[in-house]
């Protein structure tokens, strides 16, 4: 079934995103029947790095953007995990390096 999840991996793929970190929970079962569906379908989908916490999860995707000079994509989970998240996203910002 075509849905908002499926747009979203069509949509990473379209802009070249290999990898996306991770760190899925309740609030993604969505997003795992759509990359459940694209694999046993053939179509590409971005490799998915599950990490620990959003903080390790955006750190990993800054260095790789900085290794690789290709953003990638992170998919956090809500509340807390966006709070984990501004740690990384203040040492991407003092770093002047986009991810």
């Amino acid at each position: 079934m075509y849905n908002t999840a499926t747009a979203f991996l069509e949509a990473l793929v379209e802009q070249a995103i290999t990898h996306a970190f991770v760190n899925l929970g309740s609030d993604h079962p969505g997003l795992v029947e759509a990359i459940a569906e694209a694999r046993a379908n053939g179509r590409p989908v971005p490799t998915m790095i599950t990490c620990p916490n959003e903080m390790v999860a955006l750190t990993i995707a800054h260095g790789h953007t900085q290794i690789r000079g290709q953003p990638q994509a992170v998919i956090i989970h809500v509340e807390c995990g966006t709070q984990a998240l501004a740690c990384a996203v203040h040492n991407a910002a003092m770093a002047r390096f986009p991810c």
